[in-house]
């Protein structure tokens, strides 16, 4: 029983050596059925392919092959946009502009590499990629390489280390490639008397590199790795071996720059990279400066200037009672476009007829501007739409307000009709018409002073001066409650029995019946000293505020504080009489 088990057993392992050696056979047969593709770099055509227009700063590779379906990968993942082109055989590679290894798969053929070797940004390069004939000449060989890791290029072709491969006869160029070796390149010859190649790299140290820019924090990257970023004084110390490397810096709002780096054994290994901003400039002049700016639908309200990354974006420019504006605007880095933009506002129309024929009208805004004055009726075109304000007031009526709006492309027709003041009288008494009412903007003021001032110490034991003034001066109603004046007057002084000029300016509220105002004077003033017993000149300037009744005749006090040009000041009070003309 046991022998026969025993013979059982040797006939499953028989039966799975047969299947594993039935496979492998299946295996390398199918292997043995890839084909080679050729790899080989052309001039370029005399025709120019338009291709940096989105990758301004990109290097490029252009492929011709027969071949349908090929895919292409980057060792260094530099490959930035890919266009194929099937029926014209040709394939557009946009790529980062260093050092890489590009690789080919092909359907039904072996996977081929080629090394693309500093390109620069706008750089063109121009490959062909066949299908290699088959030929009965190609030559066993083999590489023994130490390190076993390194990589082998033979005519900027990866090619496998420590194992036999197939190559044509022939001259090829050999690059070795290892971190912490130096780099190591021969020439050889491949002949049936010449297949096995040694190679032993040497070891090198590493050296310290110094990368400054102009950007603090930017990040700085090592073939693809963070290595740092530079620090607010403008570098970045790191230790590498000498060899061949990728450098790229980036940071929001900059251009990404790469570049290849070459770290030699000695020397400074001093690298400045100075990163461009990636943004261009936009300059709005927008009228009415108010109004609403998106771009991209984000919010650029009463800002004239703005940073945008390059691009294309659409500017819509909006406010209330104005006929929106749209446009698309391209955004070029480091230039600058400037866009005047004038919305045109919606208008309406205004028929307006009032009783008696000879009232005064006046049309303001919502914010008291006085857009239109007249008398009697009128016809208004063309006004922007919103909300309005009609005065209305004639000799022995009263006045009358109201409030309208106009509508876009309508016309708002108003017909008033004054109440006359007899009629007012048997209901309230007549309201005297306060002088800085709408209906006058402008009046004539004359007011009489009297002024008390001592020295800067109201309590000092000394006799208190008086004087004595008039001025004239002109009235300005700026709105319904806020009015200004300014005028020229005349003081006399008894303790130098003169008078002398001073400017006057004023700025006050009033609501109701009572006024506030802020007053500032300035002017000659001539006095004597008492000692010398000799006058003197000097200016002065007094600034106060005050509050009083309004009306025809209006009863003021104020209180001041006076500056001489000499180091003198006064505290001073009085009383105004005023009369509006």
């Amino acid at each position: 029983m046991p022998g026969k088990q025993t013979f059982i057993m040797l006939k499953l392992w028989f039966f799975c050596l047969l299947m594993v050696i039935f496979l492998a056979g299946s295996a390398h047969a199918q292997t043995s059925e890839l084909r080679r593709i050729n790899i080989e770099q052309v001039p370029s055509p005399d025709q120019g392919i338009p291709v940096f227009r989105d990758h301004p700063d990109k290097a490029a590779l252009i492929i011709y092959s027969s071949l349908t379906n090929l895919s292409f990968d980057s060792n260094m993942g530099g490959i930035v946009d890919q266009r194929n082109e099937p029926a014209s055989g040709r394939y557009i590679l946009i790529i980062e502009p260093y050092t890489q290894i590009i690789q080919i798969n092909a359907p039904g053929f072996m996977t081929g590499r080629f090394r693309v070797a500093a390109p620069q940004a706008r750089d063109v390069l121009y490959y062909e990629i066949e299908p290699e004939e088959r030929t009965p000449d190609l030559i066993p060989l083999v590489f023994n390489v130490e390190p076993a890791d390194a990589r082998l290029f033979v005519d900027d072709q990866i090619t496998e280390t420590n194992r036999t491969v197939q190559l044509p006869p022939g001259p090829k160029q050999i690059r070795l490639e290892r971190e912490g070796f130096r780099v190591l390149e021969d020439v050889i010859t491949v002949s049936m008397d010449n297949v096995q190649f040694n190679y032993q790299m040497e070891e090198i140290d590493i050296v310290p590199v110094h990368i400054q820019s102009n950007v603090p924090g930017a990040s700085v990257l090592i073939d693809g790795t963070v290595r740092g970023v530079i620090d607010q004084a403008g570098g970045l110390g790191l230790f590498l071996y000498p060899g061949t490397y990728v450098l790229t810096l980036s940071q929001t709002g900059y251009v990404t720059h790469s570049e290849n780096l070459e770290i030699s054994e000695d020397g400074e290994n001093r690298i400045t990279v100075d990163l461009q901003s990636n943004f261009g400039t936009l300059v709005l002049d927008i009228t009415p400066f108010n109004a609403r700016v998106l771009l991209n639908r984000q919010d650029y309200s009463e800002q004239a200037l703005v940073e945008l990354a390059p691009g294309r974006y659409r500017l819509d420019v909006q406010k209330d009672g104005y006929a929106p504006h749209s446009e698309t605007v391209e955004i070029i880095r480091n230039e600058q476009l400037e866009r005047s933009i004038t919305l045109e506002a919606y208008t309406g129309s205004l028929q307006f007829s009032v009783t008696p024929s000879n009232a005064r009208v006046s049309l303001l805004t919502d914010t008291g501007r006085t857009v239109e004055s007249w008398q009697g009726i009128n016809l208004l075109r063309g006004l922007k739409v919103g909300r309005y304000k009609l005065e209305a007031s004639a000799p022995g009526y009263r006045i009358q307000e109201e409030n309208i709006v106009v509508r876009r492309d309508e016309t708002t027709q108003v017909q008033l009709e004054l109440k006359s003041q007899a009629v007012t009288q048997r209901t309230q008494p007549i309201l005297q018409p306060e002088p800085h009412d709408s209906q006058r903007r402008f009046a004539w003021i004359i007011s009489a002073e009297r002024m008390l001032f001592g020295g800067s110490d109201f309590y000092e034991e000394t006799q208190p001066s008086a004087m004595s003034g008039m001025s004239f001066a002109v009235f300005r109603s700026l709105s319904q409650v806020l009015f200004g004046r300014l005028g020229l007057g005349l003081s006399y002084d008894p303790s130098v029995q003169l008078w002398y000029p001073y400017g006057q300016t004023a700025i006050g509220v009033k609501p109701r019946d009572f006024k506030f105002e802020a007053q500032v004077s300035m002017g000659p003033f001539l006095f004597s000293d008492g000692q010398n017993e000799e006058s003197v000149s000097r200016s002065f300037l007094h600034a106060g505020i005050g509050a009083g009744l309004v009306s025809r005749m209006g009863v003021e006090f104020m209180l001041y504080y006076a500056i001489y040009t000499e180091p003198s000041q006064n505290v001073m009070a009085g009383l105004t009489l005023s009369y509006w003309l």
